[in-house]
């Protein structure tokens, strides 16, 4: 399929030369055009699934103009008439491991996102969809690979627990190594009880933060700002505040509780009380300027980068190093008098990735050089919903 540069495209998984594998294959992925002539070959394969969504929809939006990749995909491209019959139960566990391997879950034995053995009388012995072992059948990339294609998986769930392990890059998922939440100086209907039935973290001003999985946190109260240096001049009284970033890792060692200092300033010489400004610091750097992490406007986000503290060996499980991991603030509002303000953070989290083919450390390198340098993974993590 060809793709135009000007419209950026989501791939799960890229199969190079995949066609040729199987007798009848290389037909089906052929653009309509060619298709209406009788079987072609092709060079490269997209296998893209989008998980949960409806293909009636999917279908329409395109059509109007509001999904031109989809559009292009579905043009130059084959799909299922109205989406495709799906396993039992129609969920993420199932549907995943289905589609990989052209099996139904009796074949592949992804019976559940989570399940248990029949006549299992002890519950805590479960298993996953995405445990390295559990899919029984072959899969389509793995097929490829063993044919000599290279493969690359991202973000197709559980691509990096198939057995034998991909060789090509495979990113799958993401580490949360925090919680998530928001700083604000204003209640909001509903909440924090709303936040605390999805154990995200709510910060008011002037009050606690009751997130389950760390001590209790006195927020504190927007006051004026003192101690700070190298920081922007501010036209109206420059403020301050702080918000924690709380450690939800399992071991607490892989992570800590991260605390940061908030300059709410104004920018605008015109002899008018108007904050527009939030500047972001770690407070290990007592308040210094230079060590902004941020300088947020109202709407803007910040791609903010952390390193995981390194973890040292115990018995049988091998140390792990410092490693780079991310997380995004917006500063979603700041009224021009401070009345309202409302600083949005996503939880701290690092990609999962493998790159088999280049060893073990190539293969860590290769984690590491997506999480410290592209951006920070986001996906399922569902802040912005139950925030």
């Amino acid at each position: 399929m060809s793709r135009r540069p000007t419209r950026p495209l989501v791939l799960l998984v890229v199969v190079s030369l995949i066609a040729i594998l199987m007798p009848g294959a290389a037909g089906a992925v052929q653009p309509a055009s060619a298709r209406a002539g009788g079987p072609g070959s092709a060079d490269k394969v997209i296998f893209f699934s989008s998980d949960g969504m409806r293909p009636d929809l999917m279908e329409r939006y395109a059509s109007e103009g509001a999904m031109p990749t989809y559009a292009d995909m579905m043009e130059d491209g084959v799909r299922g008439d109205n989406g495709l019959v799906q396993a039992f139960p129609p969920n993420t566990g199932v549907g995943w491991n289905t589609l990989a391997t052209g099996t139904y879950p009796s074949e592949h034995g992804s019976t559940n996102n989570t399940f248990h053995r029949t006549g299992e009388g002890n519950f805590n012995n479960r298993a996953s969809a995405f445990t390295t072992g559990i899919v029984q059948a072959d899969s389509l990339p793995q097929a490829a690979e063993r044919a000599g294609k290279k493969v690359v998986a991202v973000e197709w769930a559980g691509a990096r627990n198939f057995a034998p392990a991909l060789q090509g890059p495979v990113i799958d998922f993401r580490s949360f190594f925090s919680n998530r939440g928001i700083l604000l100086n204003y209640d909001l209907p509903g909440q924090p009880a709303g936040a605390n039935r999805f154990g995200v973290s709510y910060q008011r001003t002037g009050q606690n933060d009751s997130f389950a999985f760390a001590p209790a946190y006195a927020v504190p109260t927007i006051t004026d700002a003192s101690g700070w240096s190298d920081v922007p001049v501010s036209y109206s009284t420059a403020k301050q505040t702080q918000f924690r970033s709380a450690n939800s890792a399992f071991p607490a060692s892989h992570n800590i509780n991260r605390f940061f200092d908030l300059y709410i300033y104004d920018s605008t010489n015109d002899s008018t009380t108007n904050y527009d400004s939030a500047l972001v610091a770690p407070s290990m750097a007592s308040k210094n300027g230079t060590s902004a992490v941020t300088d947020l406007g109202v709407g803007e986000w910040a791609d903010v980068k952390v390193t995981l503290p390194a973890v040292p060996a115990s018995g049988s499980t091998p140390a792990i190093p410092e490693r780079t991991a991310g997380f995004f603030l917006k500063l979603i509002e700041l009224t021009p008098d401070l009345s309202q303000f409302r600083l949005y953070f996503t939880s701290i989290a690092r990609s999962n990735a493998t790159y088999n083919a280049l060893g073990a450390a190539g293969s860590a390198a290769f984690e590491e050089t997506l999480s410290a340098s592209f951006p920070s993974s986001t996906a399922a993590d569902f802040s912005p919903l139950e925030a």
